[in-house]
């Protein structure tokens, strides 16, 4: 006799999505058109956030220099104006567009690509989460990621495994991250204590952030974590991958005062 077996996995996954949507409504209304509406987000990418701009600060001419027929991953690729951006170049063959959103990539991606004017015929969009990939080993030759790879829930592994999928002589860009300094990171770490200490100490039952040594979870809502250019660097050396680090001098909004953190570009080989 048989026993059937029900999936929980596609309700779990899709759950895990809707979390974060219903997050931005009932957190961050003031910024949902942005994130829903093609012409609004296509507006801030232009006029309000400078993570558009800051991959310029790229050498791309360099990183392109010599190839064809290139196989590019963009991972948390969001509205896809990453992808968009990237097809462009005659050198990329096919960039592959993953998000866990069926929404990005079905209405917010193609619109976006209307608007900037890319060659959509050279996009894949593809449903899932950072990892594990269903890709064989050394499928891609650029992997790219703009302001995702601290929403990953292990950010070593994620990695490991794009290291996986990277050809031995690709390329990994972390784009527009907004890593801290030592001082910084103790600073907002003790900030962090005293406001738990506090809450603890008024019986106040909050949504806390979490303190570790391997990072701050700033944002419990949208899973945003800080972590410190050491952070970065020693798990950059535990999975054997050089790295280059890219100072853009850009703030991540255009106009905002009293902006701590630049944007900042992580280009990753693999170890010879």
């Amino acid at each position: 006799m048989s026993i059937g077996i029900q999936d929980m996995l596609p309700y779990q996954y899709n759950l895990i999505v809707k979390s974060w949507e219903d997050s931005i409504k009932i957190h961050y209304p003031q910024y949902l058109k942005e994130w829903t509406d093609a012409p609004e987000h296509y507006n801030s990418l232009v006029n309000k956030w400078n993570t558009r701009v800051a991959i310029q600060k790229i050498n791309h001419s360099e990183l392109l220099k010599g190839k064809k027929d290139l196989i590019v991953l963009d991972s948390g690729c969001g509205s896809g104006w990453l992808s968009v951006d990237f097809s462009k170049y005659e050198e990329i063959k096919q960039i592959v567009a993953l998000d866990s959103s069926e929404f990005n990539l079905s209405t917010l991606l193609p619109q976006i690509n209307d608007l900037i004017g890319g060659k959509i015929e050279k996009i894949t969009a593809y449903r899932g989460l950072f990892n594990p990939l269903n890709f064989k080993d050394k499928h891609f030759d650029i992997i790219v990621m703009s302001s995702a790879i601290h929403h990953s829930p292990n950010i070593r592994e994620t990695l490991n495994e794009y290291k996986r999928v990277l050809k031995d002589d690709g390329v990994i860009l972390l784009l527009n991250e907004t890593p801290l300094t030592w001082f910084q990171y103790l600073t907002y770490m003790w900030k962090e204590f005293f406001y738990i200490n506090y809450s603890h100490f008024k019986r106040s039952i909050k949504s806390f952030h979490m303190v570790s040594n391997n990072g701050i979870l700033y944002d419990p809502y949208l899973g945003d974590t800080y972590y410190s250019f050491s952070h970065f660097v020693k798990i950059f050396s535990s999975i054997g991958m050089s790295y280059t680090i890219v100072n853009t001098g850009l703030f991540p909004y255009q106009h905002m005062k009293n902006q701590k953190y630049c944007l900042t570009h992580f280009i990753l080989k693999k170890d010879n």
